[in-house]
């Protein structure tokens, strides 16, 4: 039997190493390690306090994520990530709550964010528009 075969026009998304991006998934916010090397001594900043900016119609436009040192009456614990039981580069911020105030139920779905550097230890994700 002979096929008639076909391409079909998908482009797959790339994500260039060295980017910083913050993924959004169900219960978590993860910070790429191009994410974090934008803070200096990121990892030995063990907590963050979650602020937001908001647009003249009460939306969130961007999120502040501010590491610390010590856990503020707000303060969230970062996970630092690992890989077969060792440390790797990249940090995670675990809280449904946190995701849920933010961008309300997700279900399963991801989405990814840009990242840049607000202050020495503030970290900005533009929730405007996802990449």
């Amino acid at each position: 039997m002979d096929y008639l075969w076909e391409t079909v026009d998908v482009k797959q998304n790339t994500r260039r190493n060295g980017e910083a991006i913050a993924t959004v998934s169900e219960a978590r916010i993860s910070l790429s390690p191009a994410a974090c090397a934008l803070v200096d001594d990121v990892y030995s900043l063990p907590y963050v306090e979650i602020k937001v900016a908001k647009d003249e119609n009460n939306k969130i436009n961007r999120i502040g994520v501010f590491l610390n040192s010590e856990k503020g009456e707000n303060g969230l614990s970062l996970t630092r990530r690992r890989y077969k039981g060792e440390f790797t580069e990249g940090l995670n911020i675990n809280s449904k709550n946190l995701i849920i105030a933010l961008f309300g139920e997700m279900g399963d779905k991801t989405k990814k964010y840009s990242v840049t550097k607000g202050g020495s230890n503030l970290l900005v994700i533009d929730v405007q528009k996802e990449i």
